[in-house]
């Protein structure tokens, strides 16, 4: 490790760029360079921001977003949905060859070094590569995502949050692409925070956590090369006290308008598995639109309904939509 601190200079010959708000830019880097940073960061070598003499050098850079004249405009979308393939067995982590869905903080990394042990730190803690985003990302906004791609895995681990231990070395097989990267394909995208959960029961904080999956699952170019499917789950749950029922909801509007099949991973969750599954195959059948799904939204936020989400649509065909 002192080794690569000692020849920084020349593993990194320029300095890192910053990955700044309404732009379209990307860093790619070595192994061996990630490594080196990461070895300054172990030895405190960065200085710390001051938010009191932010520079506007340091303003607002984050990853790229896109105009606000290509956002979807949901009640106007015919779009079919997509395939959804559903899984309790499997961990995000563990399906490969798809976009991976990082539950991120809007702060990339979120509590990773210091208190938080949840998801999207666990991911950082065994794909230590990822932490390098932490010096060029700063705070998400709501048009905004980041990707980490080629990140290799070292760690196993087990349990969670406070029962969460290192399970020893990994060994990642996964294959490498044309620039000799692992095909690891992440996206970290954050959800709202609701302090009061009722909260999220509002069009326009729907309309917000819609445009934050959109934008991260939207492919990155043309063709079936970018249209790989999406592994995500219970997106802004738990501690965020997203509704669990609403957010599959959101997300398989997302990924229907990104036209990317979804695989839903909600590891263990076996009733919303397996509720989501029925809501789909009914939706299914009726020929549903993202655009239906939008006002079963509407409707349900407006007429304040009390019955859990999927039980509305259900008993609600999309003809009575129309009425």
């Amino acid at each position: 490790m002192c080794d690569l601190v000692l020849h920084i200079d020349s593993v990194c010959s320029q300095p890192l760029s910053l990955l700044r708000i309404e732009t379209n830019r990307s860093i790619t880097m070595s192994q061996r360079q990630a490594a080196s940073l990461l070895a300054c960061a172990f030895f405190c070598l960065f200085p710390n921001r001051s938010h009191q003499t932010l520079s506007k050098e340091y303003e607002n850079y984050q990853d790229p977003n896109f105009e606000t004249s290509r956002f979807p405009q949901w009640p106007d979308l015919n779009t079919g949905l997509c395939d959804l393939h559903l899984t309790t067995g499997k961990k995000i982590e563990d399906i490969n060859s798809v976009l991976q869905v990082d539950f991120a903080n809007k702060y990339i990394g979120g509590g990773v070094l210091s208190a938080g042990c949840v998801q999207e730190e666990i991911r950082f803690t065994i794909c230590p590569e990822m932490l390098v985003s932490l010096l060029v990302c700063e705070m998400m906004q709501k048009n905004e995502c980041i990707f980490l791609i080629g990140c290799e895995r070292y760690s196993s681990y087990k349990g969670y949050a406070n029962s969460f231990q290192f399970g020893g070395n990994y060994e990642d097989k996964t294959p490498r692409d044309s620039w000799g990267r692992r095909w690891c394909h992440v996206v970290a995208m954050d959800a709202i925070y609701f302090r009061r959960p009722s909260d999220q029961y509002n069009i326009k904080l729907i309309e917000r956590e819609l445009l934050k999956a959109y934008t991260s699952f939207r492919p990155l170019g043309k063709g079936s090369d970018y249209e790989f499917g999406i592994a995500t789950g219970n997106w802004g749950c738990g501690a965020f006290n997203g509704d669990r029922q609403l957010k599959a909801i959101i997300q398989l509007m997302a990924a229907s308008e990104a036209r990317r099949p979804l695989i839903y991973a909600a590891y263990g969750d076996k009733n919303l598995i397996t509720s989501f599954s029925v809501l789909h195959d009914y939706l299914k059948e009726q020929g549903a639109t993202v655009r239906d799904l939008y006002y079963y939204l509407h409707r349900y936020c407006d007429e304040q309904h009390q019955e859990p989400l999927f039980e509305y649509i259900l008993m609600t065909s999309v003809s009575k939509l129309k009425c």
